[in-house]
């Protein structure tokens, strides 16, 4: 239905100013086509309009909240982060998951993924010598039947032991490191060489470090590595693998560990594997197998219709 100025009017002449403000908002998106539209951004504005009114926010507390989003955006660039350590972006994949159980579940991208990676084969080392302890991992990537999936492409991307990402460094120069593509065979497998990830801190300078600063939060997040996975026809995968005993689990910054996620690396002592795996040095490695579980479209859980 399209509201008129004149109805708009006078819908808004019997309210006291402190609602009109919030129903002429809503009046100026009522022409809004799309209806999920409409629905998301009355929601939206409610929600904020009534947290003013609740806490009865001051203009200064105001003003500082837009010069502190006006200076992420001028100094950190990675808006996303903020949505990382409000734990939007775990609930938007807890509230939108219609996976079946054995389904491998979704986590945060983070802000450190690229497209600029390695092209690797099957064993292949996505960390180049001296950044860590030395990792290996390999599994299977196959649909919620059981079977292979062909022609999967799986990012994986992680911190070197100093806690930091390739794209991080000031001499990175396009030349990615502990970070690599592998695409799948018919049997579905993968396998590549990495390093044993280590937790570091969420991030050690700029707004989003002043503002866990200020209250007093947990900077930190448990060791894990990234993955993204694409294939034809299937929806695309974006985890996290966290490791056992790690002191941050029950605390990382980014709210994003997840119980499924949780995983036991080995530790192979005999150096004659190592070497054969095609480790430079003959030292004891970390060993991981585990598959992930891809769902089409038709996998995912109907809801319940409401009586």
């Amino acid at each position: 239905m399209i509201v008129t100025s004149a109805q708009a009017t006078e819908k808004i002449s019997s309210l006291n100013e402190v609602q009109a403000i919030t129903e002429m908002v809503h009046l100026s998106f009522s022409n809004c086509p799309d209806e999920r539209t409409k629905f998301l951004f009355k929601n939206l504005i409610d929600h904020l309009h009534n947290f003013v009114r609740e806490t009865s926010l001051t203009h200064e507390e105001w003003l500082a909240s837009i010069n502190f989003l006006d200076r992420f955006r001028q100094e950190d660039h990675y808006i996303m982060v903020l949505s990382d350590i409000f734990g939007v972006s775990t609930l938007v994949d807890m509230v939108s998951n219609k996976k079946p159980l054995n389904a491998t579940e979704n986590t945060i991208l983070g802000p450190l993924y690229t497209e600029n990676t390695q092209i690797l084969k099957n064993g292949d080392s996505i960390a180049s010598e001296g950044k860590g302890d030395y990792f290996y991992m390999s599994g299977r990537i196959l649909d919620v039947q059981g079977n292979p999936i062909a022609g999967a492409i799986m990012d994986v991307w992680e911190a070197d032991q100093h806690g930091v990402y390739d794209i991080e460094y000031p001499d990175y120069n396009d030349k990615p490191d502990c970070r690599g593509r592998f695409t799948t065979g018919e049997d579905g497998v993968f396998a590549f060489r990495a390093v044993k990830p280590l937790a570091y801190p969420f991030t050690d300078n700029g707004p989003a470090k002043d503002l866990l600063d200020a209250l007093h939060s947990t900077k930190y997040r448990p060791a894990h590595l990234h993955f993204k996975i694409v294939a034809p026809d299937y929806m695309e995968l974006v985890t996290q693998l966290y490791f056992k005993d790690d002191q941050y689990l029950e605390i990382d910054t980014a709210f994003a560990v997840r119980q499924s996620l949780i995983v036991d690396p080995k530790l192979i002592t005999d150096t004659s594997i190592t070497l054969a795996r095609g480790f430079k040095e003959a030292k004891p490695h970390h060993e991981l197998e585990r598959d992930f579980v891809l769902v089409r479209e038709q996998d995912l859980i109907k809801p319940t219709p409401k009586a």
